[in-house]
C-alpha cells in the first residue's frame, strides 16, 4: 500500500524507525546484556519502553531516565504495581525528580496514602483546591496532614469532605455545619439522624429539604414543623401528605387553590387518596405517564380524558378528607 502524498516520506520513515525500535526493544528484551540495558537506558526515548518492560525488568527500572516519562504514566504504573502486591519494586523507581499536581498521583496515593511523601509535595503550602481534593479521598492519612486554618473552601466542598468521612462527627466539627445549606445539612441528617442534630441549623431546612429527609426518617416529623407547608407552594405540601399520611395536611391541602397542582401533584394525591380527590382532580392535566402510574397503584380507577372537576373549588366549602355517609348538596358522598 502507497503511503498518502500529504506526508513527507521522511516521516514516514522515521514512523516506520520508530515502530521498528518499540517492537524489538520490548520483544526482545531479554537477549540485551545488562551493559546493554544501561546503554539503552542512558540514549533511548523511554517512550520506547512500554509498562510491562518498565515493570519486568529490574536494570531498566533501577537505570531508566523516570523523569522523562510522563508523571501520570509513572504513577499508573506504580498503582498497577501495588494492586499486584508488588511494592517492594516500587522502591526502584526514582521519583525524586517528578514534578507533580495532586490530580497526576491521585490513583496512587487513593491506594497508598503514604506514597505522597515519595513525590515533592510541600503539605503546608496546598491550595484549596488540592487540600480539598485530598480530603475527598476519606484517608485518615490525610486528614491529620491537611491543615484547613485559613481555607475558604465553599458548602460543596465542606459537604465532599464530611461525606468522604462518613460524617463523622469529629469532621463535621472540623467545620461549621451551620453555615452549611439546607441540602447539604438535609444530606448529614439523612445519613446520620439525630446523632448530629446539635451541630445544625434545623431553620436553613427548606419544605424540599424535609421532605427529603422524612423519605428516610420519618420519625423526624415532629422536628419539621408542619404548618410551615400549609402556606407555602403546594407541591411540598402535598410530597409531605403522601410521606406521613398526615390528615392535617390533606386537610390543608383541600384549603387550597387547586388550580395550584401540577399534572405530577394530581398524580400523587390520585394514587394514595383517591377517595378525596377523585372529584376534585384536573383529569386533562393528567399525561399518558401521570395515567399509567396512577392506574399501577389503583388500578380499580376509572380516569377520564379531559374532565375538569365536578364543582368549583372554594376555600370555604372544602370536602373533608374523612369519607361522608350520606350525600348532600355540598358534595359527594363519598367524599
Amino acid at each position: 500500500m502507497s503511503a498518502p502524498k500529504d506526508i513527507p516520506i521522511a516521516i514516514i520513515k522515521q514512523i516506520a524507525s520508530k515502530a521498528i525500535s518499540y517492537y524489538n526493544v520490548n520483544n526482545e528484551i531479554n537477549d540485551f546484556t545488562e551493559e546493554q540495558l544501561i546503554r539503552l537506558c542512558a540514549t533511548a526515548d523511554p517512550a520506547l519502553l512500554n509498562d510491562r518492560t518498565l515493570v519486568d525488568n529490574e536494570t531498566i527500572r533501577r537505570h531508566v531516565r523516570w523523569t522523562e516519562i510522563p508523571t501520570v504514566r509513572v504513577c499508573r504504573i506504580m498503582a498497577r504495581l501495588h494492586d499486584l502486591g508488588h511494592n517492594d519494586i516500587m522502591d526502584d523507581i526514582d521519583t525524586s525528580g517528578l514534578r507533580v499536581r495532586i490530580k497526576d498521583i491521585k490513583p496512587l496515593i487513593q491506594r497508598v496514602p503514604e506514597m505522597i511523601s515519595r513525590f515533592n509535595i510541600n503539605m503546608d503550602r496546598l491550595s484549596d483546591i488540592d487540600a480539598c481534593m485530598l480530603l475527598e479521598m476519606g484517608k485518615d492519612y490525610f486528614l491529620h496532614r491537611v491543615s484547613l486554618k485559613g481555607r475558604r473552601l465553599s458548602p460543596a466542598q465542606q459537604h465532599g469532605i464530611c461525606k468522604a468521612y462518613g460524617y463523622r462527627r469529629d469532621v463535621l466539627q472540623m467545620f461549621d455545619p451551620r453555615g452549611l445549606d439546607g441540602f447539604y445539612a438535609a444530606e448529614i441528617i439523612r445519613n446520620t439522624g439525630r446523632t448530629n442534630l446539635d451541630l445544625l441549623d434545623l431553620k436553613i431546612l427548606k419544605l424540599t429539604d424535609w421532605v427529603s429527609v422524612l423519605e428516610v426518617m420519618p420519625e423526624l416529623y415532629a422536628l419539621c414543623e408542619p404548618e410551615r407547608f400549609f402556606s407555602d407552594l403546594i407541591m411540598p405540601l402535598i410530597d409531605l401528605a403522601v410521606l406521613m399520611n398526615d390528615e392535617v395536611v390533606y386537610e390543608a391541602i383541600l384549603s387550597r387553590d387547586l388550580k395550584e397542582v401540577s399534572p405530577l401533584g394530581w398524580e400523587k394525591l390520585m394514587s394514595h387518596r383517591p377517595e378525596v380527590f377523585k372529584e376534585l382532580c384536573d383529569y386533562a392535566k393528567l399525561d399518558e405517564t401521570n395515567r399509567r402510574n396512577i392506574l399501577l397503584m389503583q388500578p380499580e380507577l376509572d380516569l377520564p380524558l379531559n374532565a375538569r372537576p365536578s364543582f368549583p373549588i372554594s376555600s370555604r366549602e372544602e370536602p373533608s378528607c374523612s369519607p361522608r355517609s350520606t350525600g348532600t348538596d355540598d358534595g359527594p358522598s363519598d367524599l
